[in-house]
């Protein structure tokens, strides 16, 4: 048929094939429909997922063969009271069948396996031979009126014998992308872009899920990216564990006057460097001078930033009454190191109250960096004691390194310190447009995202600054696992990243979660998700989780194991066309773009 301009994707007078026909090769017939379901534990509990899947025979083609091994959508035809729809699966696995092999056994003497396998050979494309395939319900029908395919839900089920085709890229557009949305990869087996609606992915929350080295903070670079040229009022906080993002995202805080906020105080933009996990790929590209050029330039405009992480210290900083019930909270501890603990609160004690005859006000009056010589000198001196006596991983000597770290501090810097109340407030100015806050220890970055998000949503409840805020949290499982304690910090942390999730997109604060693992994740959380991309996941485990909490299909799932890096299924409540559709993508890399950029900023020639 030709067309105008409808549908917007196509030129005057081009023609539109709602088929494909794989150049006239393409025979499928519906052989068998069934409704499977599988069960397994998840989180100590029973989980039941149902899928509606068939069976297709195709008339082998080797043409045909190719193109079934990449991702594709199946109409099979359906007669209704009013004419006829198609019902839209999605191919999940395939095989090509000879009919000498149904009688083949491996009892069978290897002399006669040899003939048989020598007839196989050569009746590839006979009528003896024909290609398996298994496809699941996208919940999908679709009408065809005035040769312009249209989609609905449908719970109809498939009748045994009818014609199966295959949907063309073009009717895929119709399907899946959103018109003039965000082109964020190109869609597998179809090669054309998908297009969503930006601000609905990012208004509704989206996951990230997928095993080490997949491309994970690739992606979500391209993502904000995308979000902040999309969005023009969008402030975007990314909390990062790993050390990633500042470097993916160099150029966007650059150009958009961004900063780079970390726990860690540098002396040099080479210790910022030294400090960040920088791709092996990019390094090969580009080397590290454009790296050195870049946060050269964040130093010099004043845009790296210490943040005090703490949830003891907000603004006033830190107390000797603080210092006093912390250490009281851990020598009640049943640990190891609670021994300790309570020999140093016992130094400090006699020392403070008995010699120096602090009183209960005076504690709570002052704080540590305003102590005269004398006591500031006995007080680093025990906890230097402290610290050594206790395992280097512990939390007792992290907190004591801190508090440390506050001590040594010079007074005049006190009021600089950016807290995350402080940080909350400069994300809801209008001319914020991103921010990239390193914290590598996990203890630390929960007390931070907590802070940050408590003092985040009690400002939108009752200011109603209207701004947008995307919070990404890259390591999502430190803050949200499935398992909470108060003692490390992730009771506090689950309580506020759920919160967000729940209550955020009322009062405009969006949730990003990007994760390697799921088995021990909060699926409360999880749940709450509209959007979601998924890559390899090796482990059967973390796919259930998946299944269960996103209600996919495990036959589509399954297909994860087998992508690449920067490949990824797709699947939006909101950002795309249809809702609820899986798809499998090829994202842009965000390299490319970051190096592009580099170039444009003259930072790869000096």
């Amino acid at each position: 048929m030709n067309l105008s301009m409808r549908g917007g994707w196509f030129r005057v007078g081009e023609q539109i094939r709602v088929f494909d026909d794989v150049g006239g090769f393409f025979q499928a017939r519906l052989r068998e429909y069934r409704l499977v379901t599988r069960t397994s534990r998840i989180g100590g509990s029973e989980v039941s997922i149902k899928s509606h899947l068939v069976r297709l025979d195709v008339k082998f083609n080797q043409l045909v063969l190719d193109k079934l091994h990449e991702p594709c959508f199946l109409a099979i035809e359906r007669p209704v009271s009013d004419g006829k729809t198609y019902l839209i699966y999605e191919a999940t696995a395939l095989k090509a069948e000879h009919y000498q092999m149904l009688g083949m056994e491996v009892s069978l003497p290897i002399l006669v396996r040899q003939e048989f396998l020598d007839r196989v050979k050569e009746g590839w494309g006979s009528d003896e031979t024909w290609i398996d395939v298994e496809a699941v319900f996208t919940g999908y029908r679709m009408d065809i009126h005035d040769g312009i395919p249209v989609f609905r839900r449908s719970n109809l089920t498939p009748l045994p014998g009818f014609e199966a085709k295959l949907l063309s890229a073009y009717a895929l557009r119709y399907l899946l992308c959103v018109e003039g949305g965000a082109d964020i990869g190109r869609l597998i087996g179809f090669d054309i872009p998908l297009t969503i609606n930006i601000e609905s992915l990012i208004k509704y929350h989206t996951g990230v899920f997928g095993f080490t080295g997949c491309g994970k903070s690739n992606l979500t670079s391209l993502i904000i990216r995308k979000a902040i040229e999309y969005i023009p009022d969008l402030s975007v906080v990314v909390f990062d564990i790993a050390g990633e993002y500042a470097i993916h995202l160099l150029d966007t805080l650059i150009t958009s006057r961004g900063y780079i906020v970390s726990s860690e105080r540098y002396e040099s933009y080479q210790s910022i460097l030294d400090s960040q996990a920088i791709p092996e790929s990019l390094e090969e590209r580009i080397g590290y001078k454009p790296l050195e050029n870049g946060l050269r330039l964040m130093i010099e405009s004043g845009r790296i930033l210490h943040i005090q992480t703490s949830s003891y210290m907000e603004y006033k900083g830190v107390t000797l009454h603080d210092l006093f019930e912390y250490l009281e909270e851990r020598a009640s501890k049943t640990e190891t190191s609670s021994l300790q603990v309570r020999y140093a609160l016992k130094k400090l004690s006699d020392f403070l109250l008995k010699i120096k005859k602090f009183t209960e006000a005076d504690l709570k009056e002052y704080r540590i960096t305003d102590l005269d010589p004398e006591v500031k000198a006995f007080v680093e001196h025990t906890l230097i004691e402290l610290a050594r006596s206790v395992h280097e991983k512990s939390g007792v000597r992290t907190m004591v390194e801190f508090i440390l770290g506050e001590l040594r501090s010079p007074k005049e810097e006190e009021y600089e310190v950016l807290t995350p109340q402080i940080l909350v407030e400069e994300a809801l100015k209008p001319n914020f447009k991103i921010s990239v806050v390193y914290i590598p220890d996990p203890l630390s970055a929960r007390r931070t995202v907590t802070s940050f998000l408590d003092h985040l949503l009690t400002i939108k409840k009752t200011v109603g600054i209207k701004r947008k805020v995307l919070v990404v949290l890259d390591e999502a499982q430190e803050y949200i696992p499935d398992r909470a304690s108060k003692e490390d910090g992730t009771m506090d942390s689950n309580r506020s990243v759920e919160a967000l999730l729940r209550q955020g997109r009322k009062y405009r604060v969006y949730g990003w979660i990007a994760s390697q693992r799921l088995a021990h994740m909060n699926v409360n959380a999880l749940q709450q998700l509209h959007s979601y991309f998924v890559s390899t996941l090796p482990r059967y485990y973390d796919r259930m989780v998946v299944a269960d909490a996103f209600s996919l299909s495990y036959e589509l799932l399954d297909k994860v194991t087998e992508l690449d890096t920067g490949e990824w299924l797709f699947v939006s409540f909101k950002a795309t066309k249809q809702r609820n559709v899986p798809s499998f993508i090829k994202a842009y890399n965000n390299e490319d773009i970051l190096v592009e950029n580099l170039r444009k900023l003259n930072l790869t020639n000096t």
